[in-house]
């Protein structure tokens, strides 16, 4: 297993390489709903995680939009991240 750092400085997202495939939704062909950056609710949760320091843990009940949040994040930070699948 290794971890390496996308080279591209638009994506600052880490990788995971095993022996499994990960699931589709770990693609980078994910679409995320129309107008969904523009969100208010959106835009200040990540403003908060992108100014902290602090590790986040996301959860939630089923079609809270967890997932969407999650790639619509690792796509616009500037920092490092690291998706593992479940």
């Amino acid at each position: 297993m290794r971890i390496e750092s996308s080279a591209s400085e638009s994506n600052n997202q880490l990788s995971l390489f095993e022996e499994v495939q990960l699931p589709k939704f770990y693609s980078n062909h994910f679409q995320l709903p129309n107008n969904y950056k523009d969100d208010t609710l959106v835009n200040e949760f990540f403003n908060e995680i992108e100014s902290s320091n602090n590790c986040c843990f996301i959860t939630g009940k089923v079609g809270t939009v967890k997932s969407t949040f999650i790639q619509f994040f690792t796509r616009e930070t500037k920092k490092y991240t690291l998706l593992l699948p479940e």
